[in-house]
């Protein structure tokens, strides 16, 4: 057995259309295009983990059948991302024709971070050799795509995935491993992975014990991060009436020191905000406009410690200074 075969993700990854779970109107299309030859160029944006290289392997794969490899040129732009791989990569692949088929495919994964030279020569070679090659474009930010190459491609908007279909996806490698399991765990890593279906069977694969042949409630624990709401909530109040130092000190002993996601924390700190209809609405505003800063910095390596702390400090200015004019618009 090779390596990948070893590791989950890779061992369940979808070998046709209807092995995809979710995404229904997106895979009903695609399925539509594997016999266009007219078939456009292809954009797919949304969050990582959610099957869009598992969608375009599985279209290539129905529609080239054996000749798919010789036909699917996959590149991962954030690792070979500069206009030289496009002059030699990219354009060296696409001016040959297909076997057997009327196009082939350049899958690009994370093409938001190609340079800002390289998008240029890129939608050159998607202009010259359209008559041979189709392009899959994939990225988690279109906004980082120049409006040249966006334009070229017929966009697909991939969401998270439903915690009901990551349900699903956990069950089917279960079931293909032939591991005992109960549904509660299941939900609760389900739940955990937010949507996202790489991380729920990479999880999946840490809480399962294969000499026992059995999904551990207790070794699925150990991933979950769990944010007390009713904390969060005090904490938030504590901040409001003006004791930062003891919710400092909570935030930091019985939150962030336990190891919660972050992102998860930043969600429930939202929450609490909006729940709150004693909260003047201009407050609230920059409440809402401090948290999603707070998540995006946190998200790109700031210290979550550093972060919280001053999202903490944020709420306590914003819930007692208020802009006159924004109050006198709204009355």
């Amino acid at each position: 057995m090779s390596v990948n075969q070893n590791v989950w993700v890779e061992r369940y990854r979808p070998e046709g259309m209807d092995d995809i779970i979710g995404h229904e109107q997106i895979k009903d299309r695609m399925k539509e295009f594997i016999g266009d030859p007219e078939m456009p160029n292809l954009l797919f944006a949304g969050p990582q983990g959610v099957g869009k290289t598992a969608m375009i392997q599985a279209f290539c794969r129905e529609k080239y059948e054996s000749n798919w490899r010789g036909n699917m040129l996959e590149m991962n732009a954030s690792d070979e991302r500069g206009i030289d791989t496009v002059r030699e990569k990219i354009k060296g692949f696409a001016r040959t024709g297909a076997v057997d088929s009327d196009f082939k495919i350049i899958f690009l994964d994370e093409a938001d971070q190609l340079t800002n030279d390289a998008q240029p020569a890129l939608r050159r070679v998607m202009e010259d050799y359209s008559d041979v090659t189709r392009f899959v474009l994939s990225c988690n930010y279109p906004n980082q795509i120049i409006d040249p190459l966006q334009s070229r491609c017929a966009p697909f908007y991939f969401n998270r995935l439903d915690t009901s279909d990551v349900q699903k996806l956990i069950v089917r490698v279960l079931t293909g491993e032939g591991i005992e399991f109960d549904q509660d765990t299941v939900e609760k890593l389900a739940k955990e992975a937010d949507g996202d279906g790489r991380k729920a069977i990479n999880m999946l694969q840490v809480a399962v014990d294969l000499d026992a042949k059995q999904l551990r409630e207790e070794w699925a624990d150990v991933q979950v991060s769990p944010v007390d709401k009713n904390l969060i909530s005090e904490i938030v109040d504590m901040a409001l009436t003006g004791e930062l130092d003891d919710a400092m000190a909570k935030l930091d002993s019985e939150v962030i020191k336990q190891g919660v996601n972050h992102q998860m924390l930043a969600k429930q700190f939202l929450y609490q905000i909006k729940r709150r209809p004693e909260i003047p609405a201009d407050a609230r505003v920059k409440m809402v406009d401090k948290v999603a800063e707070v998540d995006y910095r946190v998200m790109y390596g700031a210290n979550p410690q550093i972060q919280f702390h001053s999202l903490i400090a944020d709420l306590h200015v914003a819930r007692h200074l208020s802009i006159p004019s924004y109050r006198e618009a709204n009355e």
